[in-house]
């Protein structure tokens, strides 16, 4: 199943593409890495106006990961922390984009400077943007040893243990945001 925040994701994009801010689906998902925030509830008020129904029901959606997204904050998850790279252009980028062997920034410059992290057997480099993100892309792993401990990794057990139980699906949330979890 995909995240809440994947799904919610896809939900932002559909408003985008229907309103003509995004020029496609897949570009508008591909282009969404932080969790969703405050500034696409304007788009889904306006994208549902005349639906009562249905502006509820995403109000409450935006509302559950909301939470969600504040609650984690509190707990001090880096991800979701917003922590950001301003690109030349001024445009943000999540600061986790910065050295990943891919360009962000219109001009690249999130990729300039990146000096690449030598694997502990010596005979393998990756992109210094990889090392302590959560995933060992060493062959042993010397990319995650010695890294800050995150108190909800990756937003999975730990985070619902502190904030109390997330959605697995939108699915799911939906039947409770139109009251009828069937519980």
């Amino acid at each position: 199943l995909a995240s809440l925040n994947d799904q919610a994701t896809a939900f932002y994009c559909s408003c985008e593409v229907a309103s003509g801010d995004a020029p496609s689906q897949a570009q508008c998902v591909a282009e969404s890495s932080d969790p969703i925030d405050a500034s696409y509830i304007t788009c889904m008020t306006t994208y549902f106006d005349g639906n009562a129904a249905d502006k509820a029901y995403a109000e409450c959606l935006y509302g559950v990961e909301s939470n969600y997204i504040s609650c984690a904050k509190r707990q001090g998850c880096s991800y979701i922390q917003g922590e950001r790279f301003t690109c030349s252009d001024g445009t943000d980028i999540p600061l986790h984009f910065k050295c990943d062997d891919d360009p962000d920034c219109a001009g690249g410059e999130d990729e300039v400077g990146c000096v690449a992290f030598v694997c502990d057997g010596g005979s393998t480099s990756i992109p210094q943007g990889y090392k302590c993100d959560g995933e060992a892309d060493c062959e042993d792993a010397s990319d995650e040893a010695g890294c800050p401990t995150d108190p909800c990794g990756d937003l999975s057990d730990n985070i619902v243990a502190a904030c109390g139980e997330s959605p697995d699906s939108i699915d799911e949330q939906a039947s409770v945001c139109r009251g009828t979890s069937g519980q």
